[in-house]
């Protein structure tokens, strides 16, 4: 019978590589640190015949840090990349910026493009825009990102969204019952209102953000519409 899996246990980290993977979350590691110094390690990493980590990357930089052994499967029915974003996704879903680095990882140079783009208004909003709000800004499309990004058909077009960005700036700048201007509901409302007009008066913007006319709604379609509505009443005054 041909063997599928093999468990074994070693303190030799050097044994183990990175595999193409979501990045690692010192929170979460911190937290697998935490639980495995109470309770112990309590599911093995699997790793494929590479020793690749394909699954509880997180699990084994705690037990790095802990100075523990790790209790490792290796599985030889990991064949494909893919296998490694399933078996991830399947057990703890994988949000949009996962899926992105993943692609990057892979050598889609639009997706690392965009990813690194999307990152950089991240450190520029001082995290107020969400990389993946910043990756919905910057495509080519209307709709979510989310499958572009997981199928790799995903397209950049940064000058349109470093248009939206800078009206989101302009908003930004005043005082409003909005939490955060950059927030993915208002990304969402001002690329509607620039796909639907197709030029945007900066002026109006101020104007409307000016006045503190800016507020939130639950809903998306009712957000779009009231943004349309003040930047209407804006650009006629």
């Amino acid at each position: 019978m041909e063997t599928t899996f093999k468990l074994s246990q070693t303190k030799n980290y050097s044994l183990f590589k990175v595999a193409k993977n979501r990045s690692v979350n010192p929170k979460d590691v911190a937290k697998k640190r935490k639980s495995i110094a109470e309770i112990g390690l309590q599911s093995p990493i699997i790793v494929n015949k590479r020793y690749e980590i394909v699954d509880g990357q997180h699990r084994f930089h705690a037990l790095k840090e802990l100075n523990l052994p790790v209790d490792y499967l290796v599985s030889y029915n990991w064949k494909e990349e893919e296998h490694t974003a399933t078996i991830n996704n399947t057990q703890k879903g994988w949000n949009t910026e996962n899926w992105a680095e993943f692609r990057a990882s892979q050598g889609n140079r639009e997706i690392a493009r965009a990813l690194e783009l999307a990152r950089n208004y991240n450190r520029l909003t001082n995290g107020k825009m969400s990389v993946t709000s910043a990756l919905e800004m910057m495509s080519c499309t209307s709709s979510s990102v989310s499958r572009p990004i997981q199928n790799g058909t995903y397209c950049c077009d940064n000058e349109f969204g470093n248009e939206i960005y800078q009206l989101l700036t302009i908003i930004s700048e005043y005082p409003s019952s909005l939490k955060n201007a950059y927030s993915q509901k208002m990304v969402r409302a001002m690329k509607m209102l620039k796909n639907d007009l197709g030029y945007i008066n900066r002026k109006a913007v101020h104007r409307m953000a000016s006045r503190n006319m800016i507020t939130t709604y639950n809903n998306e379609s009712d957000m779009y519409r009231y943004i349309k509505k003040i930047y209407n009443q804006a650009l006629k005054k």
